[in-house]
């Protein structure tokens, strides 16, 4: 009878380690994915000092629980952060007879440059009695 040689004692060493190295991997992977869950989750957290976001429920519209007010008023802003007002320019001057954006502009504190500019005047030397200016 013929004899089935076996598997050597290197051989098996070295399934022993691709087994091993193929687990690690695997562990790896595992591990790269929780920490970048792990860092989306963080990132999506509101700033310090601020109070949580109320989050949506599977059941339906999120509400407001007693204890909190439904709309809380603005933070101040922290010290070194930029703050930003967005207001609706409405033209709040009617040129008069005599006027020119030089004088308009000295009357106002302004620049002609800034009086131009947000009225979109392409010509400065016209400007009609009754014409309506916002100013800066």
């Amino acid at each position: 009878m013929l004899s089935q040689p076996g598997l050597s004692r290197m051989h098996r060493w070295m399934i022993a380690g691709f087994v091993i190295v193929c687990v690690g991997m695997v562990l790896g992977m595992i591990m790269v994915r929780v920490w970048d869950e792990a860092s989306r989750a963080v990132a999506a957290l509101p700033p310090e000092g601020s109070a949580p976001a109320a989050r949506p429920s599977a059941g339906g519209p999120v509400q407001a629980s007693p204890a909190e007010p439904a709309e809380q008023p603005p933070a101040p802003p922290a010290a070194g952060a930029v703050s930003t007002e967005i207001r609706v320019l409405q033209p709040n001057y009617t040129v008069a007879p005599g006027d020119s954006l030089g004088i308009i502009a000295r009357k106002h504190g302004t620049s002609v440059d800034a009086l131009a500019s947000i009225n979109n005047l392409e010509n400065r030397n016209s400007l009609s009695v009754g014409q309506k200016l916002i100013i800066p």
